[in-house]
């Protein structure tokens, strides 16, 4: 759940709504298949026509916004530590720190590198300190 609550707050941060990952999915399928319908690599996730029960008729759309989000909760709960850090990821990407960045058309993609160094940093710096306490004490 703490991961949907992230999510959300992504998109509400873009003032976009809870479609909008299913939405741009949905999007680069349709590109993927229109540039090179025929490759080999390309896995069809179109959307399959239900073909029995209340629902016959309808189509069920592996991307669509709760089958994305059952699948980051599935991706998550089998990575645990994974899920820590998308989330501080996304904590730091939407802090005044990075808003210029935003500004100039820096995605969350594009700055996760130095999201990460400063990850690394931060936790180099916790263990200078604990070092530092230690050896004060010890």
């Amino acid at each position: 759940m703490v991961l949907s609550q992230c999510l959300d707050n992504l998109l509400a941060f873009f003032e976009h709504d809870d479609g909008t990952l299913g939405e741009l999915l949905g999007a680069i399928r349709a590109i993927r298949f229109a540039v090179s319908p025929d490759a080999t690599y390309v896995r069809n996730i179109a959307p399959i026509p239900i073909q029995s029960g209340e629902a016959k008729g309808a189509e069920k759309d592996p991307l669509s916004s709760g089958a994305v989000r059952k699948r980051l909760d599935r991706l998550f709960e089998q990575n645990p530590s994974f899920k820590t850090e998308v989330m501080s990821d996304v904590r730091q990407y939407v802090t005044d720190e990075y808003a210029e960045r935003r500004g100039s058309g820096a995605t969350l993609l594009s700055l996760l590198p130095q999201l990460e160094k400063n990850r690394i940093e931060k936790r180099l710096s916790k263990c200078r300190r604990l070092r530092i306490r230690e050896a004060k004490h010890g």
